[in-house]
């Protein structure tokens, strides 16, 4: 897309009250879809847009505050020259190198960043992403000792990226994201307490129930004995 058909969308949805989504990966791509954002909302102000952009891999250094100044959400928080070091990213047998600064970023990230980016959790199956987001392993249990570990979160660092933190990339996500009245009912239930088990049962986790509306729309026919 070119950049200024990025603006007018962007402008005419802040104007309209939707939600604008871009998939971006690399930092030239990123940085011209925060241009283009940051231009929209100064000519149409609105605090709780809740712009994102999907992937977000790959960013320049500079850009990485300006995702929270502009209160946009990016969906993966990737991270210079290797997109494979993301917070909760799974873990890459095929290059067990990394430069040092796709490292640095990564803490300064994570130390920083975390909590202002309202970084949400991978797409896909959120006990995958989960258990990599806390063991920095694959799901046979590779590397030994995580890969890259101090890159690890704890559970409750990891926890709220698929509850309520995920619930803000959505514009009805004051609806959803907790288990308050008021709210959806959109919830799972699990056989194990992903809180407390040994890291490496994660995985062994089923879902036992889930509900939507407040209405079970799944329930295992065979619970774990």
């Amino acid at each position: 897309m070119k950049p200024d058909e990025i603006h007018s969308v962007a402008a005419r949805a802040l104007k309209a009250g939707w939600q604008v989504n871009v998939h971006a990966i690399g930092d030239r791509a990123n940085r011209l879809t925060l241009d283009q954002f940051e231009m929209a909302l100064k000519e149409v102000p609105r605090a709780d847009h809740r712009f994102r952009v999907e992937h977000a891999q790959i960013l320049h250094w500079d850009d990485i505050p300006r995702f929270a100044q502009l209160g946009v959400n990016p969906l993966d928080a990737g991270l210079p020259r290797d997109q494979r070091h993301v917070l909760g990213g799974k873990p890459d047998r095929t290059d067990p190198g990394a430069g040092s600064l796709c490292l640095e970023v990564a803490a300064e990230l994570r130390r920083r960043d975390t909590q202002r980016l309202r970084l949400p959790g991978g797409i896909g199956q959120p006990l995958i992403s989960f258990h990599s987001f806390v063991s920095r392993q694959d799901a046979d249990n590779w590397p030994a000792a995580g890969w890259y570990p101090e890159q690890k979160t704890t559970r409750e660092e990891a926890l709220p990226q698929y509850d309520p933190v995920a619930g803000v990339r959505v514009v009805h996500g004051k609806g959803v994201g907790s288990i308050t009245p008021g709210k959806f009912g959109d919830f799972t239930v699990l056989d194990q307490d992903i809180m407390t088990i040994p890291v490496e049962q994660i995985l062994n986790t089923k879902v036992e129930m889930t509900v939507i509306g407040g209405k079970v729309v799944y329930r295992r026919e065979t619970p774990r004995t």
